[in-house]
């Protein structure tokens, strides 16, 4: 009656998959990732499904778009979220996203624990520092977990009551829109590169990273946090490809990845040992022992 499968980035794909496939897994806890493919999602596959996520991880508004689908489905689900990136969630999550499952079986008590008391304290942290609608959903999602639902009413009625809820919520909303846009066009244009396997002009990867390093400018501080995820995304999509072209012997598409990292992290010294190693695998030893030198 409680068989649940849980799993971290590729992982936590690879559990709603499997959920979805045997009907004996009651239960999802998902960690930084969604789906690998959500078209056959329904309520009657997946029963109950928790996400977990890092404020500044890079797929942190791929599970906010993967919430509001699963309410549209009428699927059970919850979004809990924690101060970090792309990494396991603290225990104080898990706790919380077993705490919600449990509740679908009326096997918790109506009292709070200290997980939810502590997971306040982060959403009143965010209300202190002028992250209002942030806080909001976080208490939305609380509130799902009957032992916290009243206090979240209460502190949702709070935060609607401020002057400021509507317009940081449509800044909060903006952001996110231009942080899809953005990860979206690095997505695109590195996917023709690698199926072309053509390297565009380097001119148009550093305007890429330009633009990102723009979303840092000014006061907004969700632009901010909105462009260390879109770097996190670039950067994380050059060595994960990486790795995987090496390994099938395509060693020069695996050196346009190397390349477009050092175009986006030019200070990161790693980009130039992943395309000397890939000149040294295509018997390049000039180019490698330059590339080193570098």
């Amino acid at each position: 009656e409680r068989v649940w499968v849980s799993g971290f980035s590729g992982g936590a794909r690879a559990a709603g998959s499997i959920a979805m496939v045997y009907p004996e897994i009651t239960g999802v806890i998902a960690c930084g990732a969604g789906f690998a493919n959500d078209d056959e999602i329904s309520n009657e596959k997946l029963r109950y499904y928790a996400a977990i996520v890092g404020e500044r991880d890079m797929n942190y508004s791929e599970l906010l778009d993967n919430s509001n689908y699963l309410d549209e489905k009428m699927v059970n689900n919850i979004l809990l979220t924690f101060n970090g990136e792309h990494t396991w969630a603290p225990a104080q999550q898990f706790g919380l996203a077993v705490e919600w499952l449990l509740s679908s079986r009326a096997e918790t008590s109506t009292a709070g624990t200290n997980r939810g008391a502590l997971f306040m304290q982060s959403v009143y942290a965010k209300l202190d520092s002028g992250f209002l609608y942030p806080a909001w959903m976080d208490a939305q999602q609380l509130g799902k977990i009957p032992s916290y639902k009243k206090v979240s009413d209460i502190l949702r009625a709070e935060i609607e009551s401020r002057k400021q809820f509507r317009e940081d919520r449509e800044k909060f909303r903006k952001v996110i829109a231009e942080e899809q846009n953005c990860m979206n066009d690095f997505s695109l244009a590195f996917t023709n590169m690698s199926s072309k396997n053509e390297m565009p002009e380097d001119y148009l990867w550093r305007q890429k990273a330009r633009d990102i390093a723009d979303m840092k400018e000014g006061k907004n501080r969700y632009r901010q946090i909105a462009a260390e995820r879109c770097f996190d995304h670039c950067k994380r999509t050059c060595q994960e490809y990486y790795f995987q072209f090496f390994s099938e012997g395509k060693y020069k598409t695996a050196y346009y990845a190397a390349r477009i990292l050092s175009l986006i992290t030019p200070e990161n010294p790693q980009s130039y040992y992943l395309m000397a190693r890939s000149e040294a695998a295509s018997g390049n030893k000039k180019e490698c022992k330059k590339l080193v030198g570098e």
